[in-house]
């Protein structure tokens, strides 16, 4: 009986595990289709107003703001293309006035996340660090915006290290995010006594750069440090 008992759980773990890729590429089918399906609901939604919203002066914020939908559209597709070509056209036609502009830094945010999520991670640099330049115009330069483009800067300098072949060249850009990433960090600091997920955010991204640079110790204390504000965030589940 114990013998017929083991031959059964084995057989029915082979069968689960047999079924498991099955499971996986419907579960991975359902998804896409999901997303299909919302797409294709937006798309029909902005097409309904592209007539209206055609009829609006270039740099009127309705139209804009539907371009940077048709932008959201092609991206969910993986069409980065004509995604950036979208955004780049609302950056240009947006009317620039003297105070700081949520909305151009949404599109500026979109378009370099774009770049990054295409792996044109030089382009996304160039962008991010645009970005930069804009907040430290008409922000203090301890401001968590500043932070945030800081932050932005230090992955996405960790990303080029990643795909670069020549040593000195990666231990640059790996110096290159230790950087950014500091900087980042003493923008938080300076705001808040108390360390915030901002900050928690950049220690993770401080680890990836420590453990690359052989720094096994400095890493591990950055880990520790990002697990205990995680640690502390309702909802949030702490990074393995």
């Amino acid at each position: 009986m114990i013998v017929r008992l083991i031959i059964v759980s084995i057989v029915f773990c082979l069968v689960l595990a047999a079924l498991a890729p099955a499971r996986s590429r419907l579960a991975e089918e359902w998804q896409k289709q999901n997303v299909l399906v919302r797409m294709k609901a937006q798309e029909a939604n902005l097409m309904d107003r592209a007539e209206d919203l055609a009829k609006l002066a270039k740099n009127d914020e309705r139209r804009l703001q539907g371009a940077e939908e048709l932008a959201g559209l092609y991206a969910e597709g993986l069409q980065y293309a004509p995604a950036a070509k979208a955004l780049k056209k609302v950056l240009t036609n947006r009317s620039m006035g003297k105070t700081y502009n949520e909305n151009q830094v949404r599109t500026m945010l979109a378009l370099a996340e774009i770049y990054r999520d295409a792996g044109l991670f030089g382009k996304a640099e160039e962008a991010y660090k645009k970005l930069l330049d804009y907040d430290k115009f008409y922000l203090p330069k301890d401001d968590p915006r500043v932070a945030r483009d800081l932050n932005n800067l230090g992955a996405i300098c960790y990303m080029i290290a990643m795909i670069t072949p020549d040593k000195l060249e990666r231990e640059l850009e790996l110096a290159r995010a230790q950087s950014f990433l500091t900087q980042a960090r003493l923008c938080y600091r300076k705001k808040s006594s108390a360390q915030s997920q901002d900050d928690a955010n950049t220690l993770d991204n401080e680890y990836l750069v420590l453990r690359e640079q052989g720094s096994q110790a400095a890493a591990q204390q950055a880990k520790r440090q990002a697990a205990r504000v995680h640690a502390h965030i309702p909802g949030r589940l702490v990074p393995p």
